[in-house]
């Protein structure tokens, strides 16, 4: 999916998070899901189509304060994004809030997640 492709490759590309979280580390983590998308419907069928998509964001930490911190630089490096990422044409993204807090005492996981309203265009 466009949106998932897009958010993944802003989130592995931003320095400031990468930082924190190296790839292909098993905690911290992050894991992206597509949760549905509308497509607009345009008046006339051929150009561009516009949709827009709920992405869900969720990050995995040993702490609590991690946890948080991560997720405030997931906002960060996503918000304010208008440009063509990854080959896809990114109007907008906005924070749509975030999940509950979940953990696993005896694991020592703590889990959230926020989503993501992901406005891009798809050429038909």
């Amino acid at each position: 999916m466009s949106d998932v492709r897009a958010i993944s490759y802003l989130l592995r590309n931003n320095a400031t998070l990468i930082a924190v979280i190296p790839i292909n580390t098993a905690l911290p983590a992050i894991v992206v899901r597509h949760i549905d998308g509308v497509e607009y419907k345009t008046l006339k069928n051929a150009g561009a189509k516009i949709i827009t998509a709920r992405v869900q964001v969720t990050v995995q930490a040993t702490t609590y304060a991690t946890q948080k911190s991560i997720l405030e630089l997931i906002r960060l490096a996503l918000l304010t994004t208008r440009s063509t990422v990854n080959s896809v044409v990114v109007d907008s993204i906005s924070s749509e809030g975030s999940g509950p807090d979940l953990h696993d005492v005896d694991a020592n996981i703590f889990e959230q997640s926020r989503d993501f309203a992901i406005r891009y265009q798809v050429s038909t």
